[in-house]
């Protein structure tokens, strides 16, 4: 293990059975840039882990962590952080410490709320939620100005925040199994492709939003049309 560490900037240590932290880390790893331990046995994340300062990308997917520790939140310099498929409740305020963060996926734990300091993750750009229990979204969450992919797929949500309309740089939102009965009454600015599958509640779809996903479909069948005409599979029938 030690002369793998220091032999790598890059850890892969999935499906190991590790139940802690290797603490060979925190003595040969400080130039280790990104950690990947998914499908271990972790139920906590040690104090130590703020001293790894050159670790930008976390991966603890399917792990058995209940809590986010102050420590994880003060590494400032992480870029990614994957704590899905854990046991997590709810997300401590000071995850808004994590300013640096462009990609942040909590998926398939039991979280209900995302707490407002959140709305301090200017680089935040990717936001995936699936498979908790929320019963809504904040609307500071359409204030993130680099937010391109919001997934809150398999959750309770009954409605999407307004502000969501507003939100710049938005390419992608999926929100499929919920329990929405409506979407935003206005189009988005971003014209973001939205996917809402399996809502059997929406009854609702306001005339600007019906307009702008006919426009996606329509442009998505000509770029489609374009792409066979480029590579020379058109087949004409007489």
């Amino acid at each position: 293990m030690v002369k793998e560490i220091k032999n790598k900037v890059i850890l892969h240590w999935n499906c190991r059975g590790l139940v802690e932290f290797p603490e060979a880390i925190r003595t040969y790893g400080a130039h280790i840039q990104e950690i990947y331990l998914k499908w271990n046995k972790l139920t906590t994340l040690p104090p130590w882990i703020i001293e790894l300062f050159n670790v930008t990308n976390l991966y603890i997917y399917g792990n058995l962590i209940k809590e986010v520790p102050l420590e994880l939140c003060q590494m400032n310099q992480l870029t990614v952080l994957d704590l899905s498929a854990n046991k997590l409740e709810q997300i401590p305020s000071y995850i808004g410490n994590l300013i640096s963060l462009k990609s942040l996926l909590f998926n398939d734990n039991s979280i209900s709320k995302l707490p407002f300091e959140m709305n301090k993750m200017h680089n935040l750009e990717i936001l995936s939620i699936s498979g908790n229990k929320f019963v809504a979204l904040p609307e500071w969450i359409g204030s993130l100005p680099k937010l391109k992919e919001l997934t809150a797929d398999n959750n309770c949500l009954k409605e999407l925040p307004n502000r969501l309309t507003l939100s710049p740089q938005l390419s992608i939102i999926s929100v499929c199994s919920n329990r929405l009965r409506y979407l935003p009454l206005n189009g988005f600015v971003s014209s973001p492709c939205i996917r809402f599958d399996a809502n059997v509640y929406l009854n609702y779809l306001s005339y600007p939003l019906v307009h702008q996903l006919t426009a996606q479909i329509q442009d998505s069948f000509v770029q489609s049309q374009r792409n066979v005409l480029g590579y020379g599979y058109v087949h004409y029938s007489i």
